[in-house]
Parts: C-alpha cells; sequence; structure tokens
C-alpha cells in the first residue's frame, strides 16, 4: 500500500505546479479539510467539471489560501472493479483539456510544473491505450519544459514510444 503524505504550500503557490516535495504528494487532493465559508468564497467546486474537480478546485485555492499538509493519514483509497470516473476514455481527455483552457494563464506561467502534469497525462493515456493523447502531451511537455521532461523521461523510451504509436494510430 502507498502512503501519499499532502505538501504544505504557501499562499500563492499553485498546487500540483510546485516543485515537488520529498516524500510529499500531490496526488492527495481528496483529503482537504476545508471551512464552508472559505469554499463559498472561491466559488465552492466548480460544476461544469464531472472529472480533474479537485486539481481544477486546487488551482483557483491555492492562491489566495496556504495550504497546511499534515503527517498522518487521514483518507483511504480502495480499488475495485467496478466502474470508475478515472478510467473513462473520453471523460479523461475531455476533462484535462478543459482544465487547460479554464487554468491557460496559470498553467503556462509554471512551465515546469505544466510540463510535469502533461507527462503524468500522457503517460495515463498510453496505459490507456490512447496513443494519440499521450504523443499530443508529451510532445506538449517537451515544449514547455524540454530537459525536464527529458529528465523524467530517460530511460523509459516513453516519449519516443509513445510519439510512435501515436502517428501509427494517426495514419490508420
Amino acid at each position: 500500500m502507498d502512503t501519499r503524505l499532502p505538501p504544505t504550500l504557501p499562499r500563492g503557490s499553485c498546487f500540483a505546479l510546485e516543485p515537488e516535495q520529498e516524500g510529499k504528494s500531490f496526488l492527495t487532493k481528496q483529503t482537504l479539510v476545508i471551512e464552508r465559508a472559505t469554499l463559498l468564497s472561491i466559488g465552492g467546486f466548480d460544476e461544469r467539471f464531472r472529472a480533474r474537480v479537485h486539481t481544477e478546485l486546487f488551482l483557483r485555492l491555492n492562491p489566495v489560501y496556504s495550504l497546511q499538509g499534515i503527517e498522518r493519514v487521514t483518507y483511504r483509497r480502495y480499488l475495485h472493479e467496478q466502474r470508475q470516473l478515472s478510467r473513462e476514455v473520453r471523460l479523461r481527455q475531455e476533462s484535462f483539456r478543459q482544465l487547460v483552457e479554464a487554468h491557460a494563464s496559470v498553467l503556462r506561467a509554471k512551465p515546469k510544473g505544466y510540463a510535469r502534469m502533461l507527462t503524468d497525462h500522457a503517460r495515463k493515456s498510453r496505459e490507456m491505450g490512447q496513443y494519440g493523447a499521450a504523443a499530443k502531451a508529451a510532445l506538449e511537455a517537451l515544449r514547455y519544459a524540454p530537459i525536464d521532461t527529458a529528465r523524467r523521461m530517460a530511460g523509459r523510451s516513453f516519449i519516443a514510444e509513445t510519439v510512435r504509436q501515436g502517428f501509427r494510430r494517426l495514419r490508420g
């Protein structure tokens, strides 16, 4: 079982786009404890999003509020065989596009963090057999942070294989 602990970030940060902290994970968004008034002050959950709701919320929350990660497990996630929203192929791509459109200026202002988000999206897309989407995300990551992206993917031949598979699929 993996244990993930959330990072502590000062107000004005951009959750998930900041440099990774040793022993901390941005994949802890479901553990948020927040006062109702605070949540409402930033507009609450954006109901237009069906997926990526937590990432979208944190991209609006962290610029105006600091986040305090604690060193205690407060949430357990169990994997199951039933239908999971995160595994819906079409919705996953639509929601990522929607997130990028809604927060384009913030994402592009943090090129290394945005590239990391893109490579994570590319990796997951590839795992789900979405080679075209994976290739597009990997190439976009290279555009924003070529050296960091290449380092993250070094030794895995991830980019080369993803791009090759993506172009093969596009050609039919």
